[in-house]
């Protein structure tokens, strides 16, 4: 138990210490377990606070996955007392790559409008996998910095584990929705994550 309360306090702890560094903030939220763990952190903060977030997620359009999820974002997001921005794609992509692209255009786009910081939930784990998938693609010295380099988004996360995040949902409760795609072993990503990283 006492463990369980640490890592709710390090989580939310990430989440207060990052948002207070921004004068306005667009949660990016996918319906994930990780963004759902941001969204849930940030909702726990003062009201005074929450004045200056929002929330973004976009549709993929890759089927009742990528819905459900998009519409359990703006459910939770109208609890939390957050406007919520939602987009989706006019097109479906089959590859990561113009997914990712697309999304970002996106938060780009509502993050812009509002003069907000972009924050994502991405781990630990998720900075470990990108040097990797850089270090096999030979993206030199930037692309070893992983995550690190993009420094105008915010990633409250980036030093806490996927477990952590984990953990800190299952004890708060957190719905989320599972993205099939995270299994498919066409995407670099999933490989590096489910196959080579232990």
């Amino acid at each position: 138990m006492a463990s369980a309360r640490v890592e709710g306090s390090e989580v939310e702890s990430a989440v207060e210490k990052s948002l207070a560094a921004c004068e306005c903030a667009v949660l990016a939220i996918s319906g994930g377990l990780d963004s759902m763990a941001l969204l849930t952190g940030a909702a726990k903060l003062p009201v005074r606070a929450r004045k200056t977030i929002s929330v973004a997620t976009f549709d993929h359009g890759t089927g009742r996955a990528a819905g459900r999820a998009a519409a359990l974002v703006a459910r939770h997001a109208y609890r939390a007392g957050f406007l919520c921005v939602s987009g989706r794609a006019s097109t479906v992509g089959r590859r990561e790559e113009e997914w990712r692209r697309a999304r970002w255009q996106f938060l780009r786009q509502v993050a812009a409008r509002r003069g907000a910081n972009v924050v994502t939930a991405h781990t630990l784990d998720d900075q470990i996998e990108t040097v990797f998938m850089r270090i096999l693609r030979d993206a030199g010295p930037r692309g070893l910095a992983g995550l690190y380099a993009e420094s105008e988004i915010v990633r409250p996360f980036l030093n806490l584990s996927r477990a952590t995040l984990a953990a800190y949902a299952k004890q708060h409760r957190v719905a989320f929705v599972e993205d099939p795609s995270n299994f498919d072993r066409r995407h670099l990503r999933n490989r590096v994550r489910l196959d080579i990283l232990p």
